[in-house]
């Protein structure tokens, strides 16, 4: 028996993302609600963290989302998320 490749939309990639960095549950909690592997979710997450600034290098894409007080509101949390964790680490570390 072959198993399918699932493919998962980039919507859904970044609602799983922002869940993880809002940090209310673990990873594999989420991954457990969401039908998902745990190295999955850590790998989009490491790839949004990695790659995330690009959304605003990219001025066509700020303009297609600029209409969107949706997208706008995740990427404002997401944006207000990643300089709390920064912060965090520097008080930590």
């Amino acid at each position: 028996m072959v198993a399918t490749q699932k493919n998962y939309s980039a919507a859904f990639k970044l609602k799983a993302v922002v869940e993880i960095l809002k940090g209310k549950k673990t990873v594999t909690q989420l991954a457990a609600e969401l039908g998902v592997a745990p190295t999955l979710l850590s790998d989009w997450k490491h790839h949004f963290i990695a790659n995330g600034a690009q959304i605003f290098e990219n001025s066509q894409h700020a303009q297609s989302v600029g209409g969107k007080p949706e997208k706008i509101e995740l990427f404002h949390h997401v944006h207000t998320l990643k300089s709390s964790k920064v912060l965090l680490k520097k008080k930590v570390g």
